[in-house]
């Protein structure tokens, strides 16, 4: 037997952060040559969508502040550093467990989730700027991954550095119970207010729904749509001689009466890497163990 699951040949991980990090640079040229075209074009605000802009319900997730280009605004640009630092380690986590199509639908909706929380925000809020004001980063995102991770694993410790310095095993679910709260109250606290706030929480509130709602109703309930994340055609390898589905591979030599068994495995390897292990039901779990087991007999 033979495995290695787990080794997309579509990196969906490589491929966000990668588009984040590009869309930066972009932005930060911007900056220098004193334009905001791409800002203007894709950061979410109630004047854009009242353009047509709709794709900003999205597009805001891939932009992140330059504010550290400016005098005094810092050495580094920790906001795109932190939430892209986070989207690794959860990604990691998860993009295993959920599969590329899966984790992609999780990423966006929470995403999307997080700019439409945000953006009904600004029509409750008392701070007279939140109509002028717009939305940017993948904080949205962010808190979606680690809303289901919190799911998936409530009790499994964890290392986190607390202030950047000090290491502390702490469970998920704590982690994203004090992040929802501190996120609840800083949004009724600031951004309903006439203080206003310069952190969009509504976002992250927004985010962590998406991500709850995600595990509820779509990974808990088997849901799957047809949405695919694949590279171009130029990227792709070209074909080997291994047999479709090679991805995840028990290497079974059946007789006769054992080729019915051979074609349902094969149907499930061929769903576990588009769909990821977590989409199995348990009867086809029940037959990749039969496999198992005449694997070990011979």
């Amino acid at each position: 037997m033979s495995s290695n699951y787990g080794k997309s040949p579509a990196n969906a991980l490589t491929w966000i952060i990668g588009i984040n990090v590009g869309v930066f640079i972009i932005q930060c040229l911007e900056y220098a040559l004193s334009t905001s075209f791409v800002a203007d074009l894709f950061e979410l605000s109630r004047s854009g969508l009242g353009k047509g802009f709709v794709w900003t319900v999205l597009s805001y997730s891939v932009l992140h502040s330059t504010e550290f280009l400016r005098p005094g605004g810092g050495l580094l640009p920790w906001h795109i550093l932190g939430n892209m630092y986070l989207t690794f380690m959860l990604g990691r986590a998860l993009l295993p467990t959920l599969g590329t199509q899966r984790f992609v639908q999780l990423y966006v909706g929470a995403a999307l989730t997080g700019g439409l929380f945000w953006f009904a925000s600004t029509f409750i809020s008392a701070d007279p700027n939140a109509a002028n004001s717009a939305l940017i980063g993948a904080s949205g995102s962010v808190f979606g991954l680690l809303a289901l991770f919190a799911c998936l694993y409530p009790n499994q410790e964890i290392q986190i550095l607390l202030f950047f310095v000090v290491p502390v095993k702490v469970k998920p679910k704590i982690v994203a119970l004090v992040l929802l709260g501190a996120s609840a109250v800083l949004f009724i606290a600031t951004e309903l207010t006439s203080q206003g706030s310069r952190i969009a929480h509504s976002a992250h509130l927004g985010g962590m729904l998406g991500g709850w709602l995600f595990y509820r109703y779509i990974y808990m309930r088997n849901v799957n749509f047809d949405f695919s994340f694949r590279l171009p055609n130029f990227f792709k390898k070209k074909p080997s001689s291994k047999k479709p589905g090679s991805g995840y591979n028990y290497t079974i030599n059946v007789k006769q009466e054992s080729k019915t068994l051979q074609k349902e495995v094969d149907r499930i390897l061929d769903k576990i890497n588009s769909k990821g292990f977590a989409s199995l039901t348990q009867e086809e779990k029940h037959t990749l163990d039969q496999a198992r087991d005449l694997l070990n007999k011979r």
